[in-house]
């Protein structure tokens, strides 16, 4: 299923934050969205998600406009992992990720394909050892990957992850992102807001570089992922260069040593 936005402007008060936005995310795709804080990153997440509603252009699901689904077909079709998920009740992590089952239910009970479902999604996140765990009392990583097992249990054509990758460690980071690569190599449209370049340029099928609310960049990483294009966009000298094994792009930062240091 097919997710696109067509020249998308959203303001808060005078300021538009995203302006004139045109993107496609297609089956079969991982695109990572990349920029500096302020970029506009997370508003045209919000905004392909249906969350936010465009001041002018217009969202596409599988070629129908996103406002004329109800909400419950809307969570059968996209999933969305926000920055921050807040949950203050001590549901356990099997609990949290129950929830992402919701839309298929019903009101009938949960048949066994259901808590397949959940146990897959644990499984795939980390997070089985602490099935029995109260959310609240986990790390923040933990939280991170509790709450993308809940999207993964939702198990819809569109994914939405506002920086899954956060509040990670190194492991986890790589984990996640095969899993989220995975998902686009069985068909799934998915898009993510990256910030670690390195992430992007390893895991991404299109890279999609935002600056000051404006698609700056659409495209392969090698053709996005460039020392001209990023020392743009974040407004800070980056090289770009090709290393490790197998070959693949690194982005390194410039930086001064301070005199006399």
């Amino acid at each position: 299923m097919r997710l696109e936005a067509r020249g998308v402007t959203f303001r808060a008060g005078p300021f538009a934050l995203v302006r004139g936005a045109t993107v496609a995310v297609e089956p079969g795709e991982l695109v990572a969205v990349v920029g500096a804080n302020g970029a506009g990153k997370s508003t045209l997440l919000r905004l392909l998600a249906g969350d936010l509603r465009p001041a002018e252009g217009e969202v596409l699901l599988g070629g129908r406009s996103l406002g004329s689904f109800r909400a419950a077909e809307l969570a059968r079709l996209r999933s969305v992992l926000p920055q921050q998920s807040r949950i203050e009740f001590s549901f356990t992590v099997r609990q949290v990720v129950e929830m992402g089952r919701s839309p298929h239910l019903s009101g009938r009970a949960a048949p066994a394909s259901h808590a397949a479902a959940v146990e897959a999604a644990m499984r795939a996140a980390d997070v089985a050892a602490l099935a029995e765990r109260a959310y609240p009392g986990l790390s923040g990583g933990e939280q991170a990957r509790a709450c993308l097992a809940r999207v993964l249990a939702q198990e819809t054509p569109v994914v939405l992850l506002d920086e899954p990758t956060a509040a990670l460690d190194i492991r986890h980071q790589h984990q996640v992102l095969t899993v989220i690569r995975g998902l686009a190599a069985k068909g799934r449209a998915v898009l993510a807001v990256v910030h670690d370049l390195n992430l992007a340029a390893a895991y991404a099928t299109r890279v999609v570089a935002m600056h000051r609310g404006v698609i700056a960049a659409d495209g392969p990483p090698a053709e996005v992922l460039t020392a001209e294009v990023l020392s743009r966009i974040y407004e800070h000298p980056v090289e770009v260069v090709r290393a490790g094994s197998p070959e693949r792009l690194v982005v390194l930062p410039r930086h001064e040593v301070a005199a006399g240091a």
